[in-house]
């Protein structure tokens, strides 16, 4: 038995420049969202530090890192650091910065005393 496809199923198309510039900004955020999201695979699944710097058509910067930018680049210029340090250290500040989060979440959420006036 014959069994025909129903779909042309995954089909790889030639890489070549996208002319129209809305096309091709819409095509780069469409893309830097994937790139994002592979990135951040990689980082949860593998443990990975990771940095991303792009620039758009338009010229807008856009980055990823992790665990910081400081610490991607201190590891580019000196890659002897050991990138478990760096990431112990960017653990510890960012488990800092949720701390203070939470506590300002807690006093913003409290409900307001009424004073009493005469």
């Amino acid at each position: 038995m014959d069994k025909e496809k129903k779909t042309a199923g995954r089909q790889s198309i030639p890489l070549e420049r996208i002319e129209g510039p809305e096309d091709r900004y819409t095509t780069f955020s469409k893309r830097r969202s994937g790139l994002y999201k592979k990135a951040n695979n990689l980082v949860e699944e593998c443990g990975v530090d990771i940095g991303i710097a792009l620039f758009s058509p338009a010229v807008n910067p856009f980055s990823f890192f992790h665990p910081t930018p400081n610490l991607i680049l201190d590891h580019v210029e000196n890659p002897n650091i050991e990138l478990s340090e760096s990431t112990k250290l960017a653990a510890y500040a960012r488990n800092n910065v949720n701390q203070t989060n939470n506590t300002i979440n807690e006093i913003v959420s409290q409900p307001e005393i009424p004073s009493s006036g005469s």
